[in-house]
């Protein structure tokens, strides 16, 4: 009688782990491409900007021109990426100026994002959207961020970098 019940809850044991094996592969979580996209392109802005500055770090341009290269450098993505909005904010070690714009559709634009200075932070918002990004600021090292924004019918999607 005992071996009975014994072979019944192993059946019963196998049965739920098939079970809860074939729930586990059916409830798989995915990230629209999209989203995915908006990312890395933040990412590799940051990083092109990033290597930008320490281009003009090493040929010894002052902050105005760094403003160019990096304006430029920002329009040729938003050209690339005509969908997307990108807004760049950086401060340069030992100047007191920081410097921001915004791309849209490879030309400079206005938007609504906004960058307001504390001590050692710096706070992007949208308020007209309730987005708020407080992020650190030193004066020892090169600051940059990078906002990438899309909007289309699905909503909005942004990074920040």
């Amino acid at each position: 009688m005992k071996k009975k019940g014994q072979f019944f809850l192993a059946a019963a044991l196998i049965l739920v782990s098939i079970l809860i094996g074939i729930g586990g592969i059916y409830s798989d979580i995915s990230i629209p491409k999209e989203d995915t996209r908006v990312n890395q392109l933040a990412k590799e802005i940051k990083y092109e900007c990033a290597q930008t500055l320490n281009y003009a770090a090493f040929q010894e341009l002052n902050s105005e021109d760094t403003l160019k290269v990096i304006q430029s450098l920002v329009g040729d993505y938003s050209k690339l990426n005509p969908e997307v909005g990108i807004f760049f904010w950086f401060k340069l070690k030992g100047d007191p100026n920081s410097f921001a714009g915004y791309y849209k559709n490879g030309k400079e634009g206005v938007s609504f994002i906004k960058a307001i200075e504390e001590s050692s932070k710096v706070i992007i918002q949208d308020s007209t959207r309730g987005i708020y990004y407080s992020l650190s600021v030193t004066d020892k090292i090169n600051n940059l961020y990078i906002l990438v924004e899309k909007e289309d019918a699905n909503g909005r999607t942004f990074d920040v970098q």
